[in-house]
């Protein structure tokens, strides 16, 4: 493996309960990332795009490589969203 899993982080840090509670979080995050999707969300469907095969690998690895990713996904979605948004915005002026 890579190192410590999200299973065990989770169950060391609240047990069983806590295990359940996480992996019904991120199925609540990845359901409503797919409806987004499907609904055309050029954002949130991205994200799921970048999020749903992101997750099945950092499962093998520790928590701070899923939220590392996913930071480094947002942000980099949010860069190249405002900077396409900037282009429209001075082809409109010209």
């Amino acid at each position: 493996g890579y190192g410590f899993s999200l299973e065990a982080e989770a169950y060391l840090n609240g047990g069983y309960a806590l295990c359940l509670l996480f992996f019904m979080y991120v199925t609540y995050i990845l359901k409503n990332l797919y409806i987004a999707m499907t609904k055309q969300s050029v954002i949130l469907g991205t994200l799921f795009g970048f999020y749903f095969p992101f997750l099945l690998y950092a499962l093998r690895g520790d928590s701070l490589m899923l939220f590392k990713g996913n930071f480094i996904a947002i942000i980099l979605l949010f860069t190249v969203f405002f900077v396409g948004l900037r282009s429209i915005k001075l082809r409109k002026v010209n």
